[in-house]
Formats: structure tokens, sequence, C-alpha cells
């Protein structure tokens, strides 16, 4: 199931030809849309030969969107684990929804942070970028996968 919902995406992703992805146009827009009501001035930017789009401050580059910031790569990967254990049909309706939005929330409110510490705390934005974040967000992955075993799957049956 990973592996083809990875080549899936990889085909997807190589029809942009060099430029930035619609996934991760979509996330910068609506990262950038957070960032405003706490910033002024905040805007985007993207061009058609770049591989990253832009949240901007005062026109200033700010933060620098890659593809690996859209979260669609923690997702497949949740949902690879996700089908690895079988349940009732009903349950992989409801879930992999749930847990799809709940890792797009926890993403778009990791780059959120990720400004306010870029302009606050500077010194501290590659450890966040780097660890904390990553942590959270695997962290939150393992917890629904938890979940998932634990209350939802056939595995205790």
């Amino acid at each position: 199931m990973y592996i083809v919902g990875v080549l899936i995406y990889r085909n997807y992703l190589n029809q942009f030809d060099g430029g930035t992805d619609g996934i991760t146009l979509m996330v910068t827009e609506q990262a950038a849309d957070l960032l405003s009501l706490k910033f002024d001035d905040i805007t985007t930017y993207s061009c058609e030969t770049c591989t990253h789009s832009e949240i901007r401050i005062l026109e200033n580059p700010f933060i620098y969107m890659i593809e690996g910031c859209n979260s669609v790569s923690v997702m497949l990967l949740f949902v690879a684990f996700v089908f690895a254990f079988s349940a009732p049909v009903k349950h992989y309706f409801w879930f992999i929804p749930v847990g799809l939005a709940s890792i797009y929330i926890t993403n778009l409110a990791r780059i959120f942070i990720l400004g306010i510490v870029r302009i606050y705390y500077f010194e501290y934005f590659n450890a966040f970028h780097d660890y904390v974040f990553p942590a959270i967000i695997y962290g939150m992955v393992v917890v629904l996968w938890i979940v998932w075993v634990k209350y939802f799957s056939n595995v205790n049956a």
C-alpha cells in the first residue's frame, strides 16, 4: 500500500516539471492566511521554475515551503499502516479521514508556530524545524496508530 501510494504521489509530483506542486502551493497559501492573523503584510510567492514557494513578510522571504512541508508523505505512511491491520470497513471510512485531517491541521499549526519562532526566537528555528515538530507530527501519527490497533482493528478480536 505504501509503495503504491508513493509511486502515485511521485507521478503526481513529476507533472510539475521543476515547479512547485499544487498541494504545496495550497498549504503555503493556507499557512500564509494563518500567519496573517498574527502578522501584517504576509504574502506568498512562487515561480514556474522553482521547486519551492515562499511565505513573505514585507515582501521578504520568510519561510520556504518545499514538497516535504505539505505533510503528504506522513499521510501516506499513516494510511499504509492503517491498512496493514484489518478492521471492519466502516472504521476505515471514518478513521482515515479523521487521521488525515488531524495530520493536515497539525502541519498547518506547525508552520504557523515556526513562523512565530522565526520572528521572535530565531536562534531556535532550526531546532524546532528539525527536531521538535517532526517529533510532534510523527508522535501524533504513532498515537493514531496505537488507537487504531487497540480499539478498531481486528488484532484484539
